[in-house]
């Protein structure tokens, strides 16, 4: 059986309003919307958006992240960088699925950061 998003988090329907990058103005159509025709809901009436601090659990408990590359791109000219790869990774936890697209040296710098936790991790001490 299937969690429902709504199960997974105490209010599934909140954002981050500090994580957006937007002007006044954009944030005011997202509350306000523009649709003549009244097809679609103004973003904001439909997300409450709070801070991510008021919310601690980020993860559905005992649910699983799971990872899969599911394509890759190469570039190879009209970049100033030279040839590139870029890989798309799907995401899946609960009923949520991301997809993004990451640089082979994005992987090196999560890698090494996932290291540096683990050794951080190893030097403190114990609790008591």
């Amino acid at each position: 059986m299937a969690a429902s998003p709504e199960s997974l988090f105490p209010s599934g329907g909140d954002l981050d309003s500090s994580q957006l990058q937007m002007e006044p103005d954009e944030v005011d159509t997202l509350r306000e919307g523009e649709d003549p025709a009244d097809r679609m809901h103004p973003f904001l009436a439909i997300y409450d958006l709070q801070p991510l601090k008021m919310h601690p659990l980020v993860f559905a408990p005992g649910v699983p992240v799971t990872a899969h590359v599911v394509g890759t791109e190469r570039y190879t000219s009209g970049s100033k960088v030279g040839t590139c790869t870029l890989y798309s990774v799907r995401l899946t936890h609960g009923d949520f699925t991301w997809t993004t697209k990451k640089k082979f040296r994005h992987f090196q710098e999560l890698h090494r950061d996932l290291l540096r936790h683990k050794v951080l991790m190893s030097l403190l001490p114990l609790a008591r």
